[in-house]
């Protein structure tokens, strides 16, 4: 993958692995009725899962440290694509609206992008987190993904996460700095 030193990113395409669905609320008809208060087991969360936009099933390559042993796996993780001039998830369906507490599983991957996706920049790295700072309105502690997505698909409080956007792409994404980049085509089939 060529490094790009210098592009607008306009977009991000995120894919997350998310531990518990349940910790959420939605609306699917704009706030007049709520599903939430779900129980903690795995019937209640594959249900959460099968309601949610954005979801996704993901292939990838698992690679053992010590032993080299390489196991393809599949998953279905949530991946939201950002807008971030609009602050708007992108293919959002009208009236739905999202309200996360989300426990992330693992470090998910972030693909920063100029809007046609010819330039990008693929990290994993999120300062030693599971879900970079900028991505949450409260202190998630690193793993948690808190947030409001409303019924047009846009990002409640996104001018404050987008001044932490820009500062985390700063400080992070600049290709002389960024600790870790996979390739892409590695992880998807």
């Amino acid at each position: 993958m060529q490094i790009i030193k210098e592009f607008n990113i306009d977009k991000v395409i995120c894919d997350i692995d998310v531990r518990y669905y349940v910790d959420c609320s939605f609306s699917k008809d704009n706030g007049e009725t709520w599903e939430d208060d779900f129980e903690d087991d795995d019937v209640s969360d594959e249900y959460v899962k099968s309601q949610l936009p954005c979801m996704k099933e993901v292939t990838y390559k698992k690679y053992g440290i010590w032993s080299k042993t390489e196991t393809i796996m599949t998953r279905t993780d949530w991946c939201p694509v950002i807008d971030v001039n609009e602050g708007k998830v992108l293919d959002w369906p009208e009236g739905f609206i999202l309200k996360t507490h989300f426990k992330a599983c693992d470090q998910g991957i972030y693909v920063y992008s100029n809007y046609d996706e010819t330039e990008q920049i693929v990290s994993t790295d999120c300062d030693e987190y599971y879900v970079p700072y900028w991505f949450n309105m409260e202190n998630g502690c690193g793993d948690y993904l808190i947030m409001t997505i409303n019924g047009d698909g846009t990002i409640q409080d996104w001018d404050k996460l987008k001044r932490n956007f820009f500062d985390y792409t700063e400080s992070y994404l600049n290709p002389e700095k960024v600790k870790s980049h996979i390739n892409i085509e590695e992880y998807v089939s």
